[in-house]
């Protein structure tokens, strides 16, 4: 069950975070620049994001807030324009640090002592196999419905993940 819910944030993630923001920012018709400046930024501020809640969460209680918050952040940055890109880009980079503070405590939680490592590369060949998937299928899309249908898919899938985890959790 948890291999296909991180089959589900892969895709997630994988749908625009990968090639797609860097694109999507091209089409609005920002340089090359400021493309890797605001995605810097947002980097930094994913990374602080998630060291500073992955020790202080109780994931059980966030989960369901984290993929909301995250879910609306990517949906606003599909539709975002010039004006309002940076407050967006840091919106979604602690939207990303979040939900990277999610993931670590879900698979901290159901990883078994003994068969850690093999529990940790299993449910990451979940993430990676759906994002393999949404970065293979990115570009048709993008020319079939375009920018923001693609961010549209992705909030989904972040809050599908927040939800069934937090069913899933739940339940042990």
């Amino acid at each position: 069950m948890f291999i296909g819910l991180f089959c589900i944030a892969g895709f997630s993630m994988g749908i625009t975070w990968a090639y797609v923001i860097p694109l999507f920012l091209k089409s609005m018709g920002l340089s090359v620049e400021r493309i890797g400046a605001l995605l810097s930024v947002q980097s930094l501020v994913s990374g602080v994001t998630l060291y500073l809640l992955s020790s202080k969460i109780n994931y059980r209680r966030f989960l369901l807030l984290s993929g909301a918050y995250s879910s609306l952040g990517i949906l606003a940055f599909g539709f975002a324009d010039k004006s309002t890109i940076f407050p967006l880009s840091l919106i979604l980079g602690t939207a990303s640090g979040a939900m990277g503070a999610i993931h670590e405590a879900v698979i901290g939680r159901i990883a078994r002592e003994g068969t850690y490592g093999a529990d940790i590369g299993l449910l990451m060949l979940g993430l990676h196999s759906g994002n393999t998937i949404a970065q293979a299928i990115s570009g048709f899309l993008i020319s079939a419905i375009g920018y923001p249908s693609l961010f549209c898919l992705s909030a989904i899938g972040s809050l599908i993940f927040s939800v069934l985890a937090h069913i899933r959790i739940s339940k042990n």
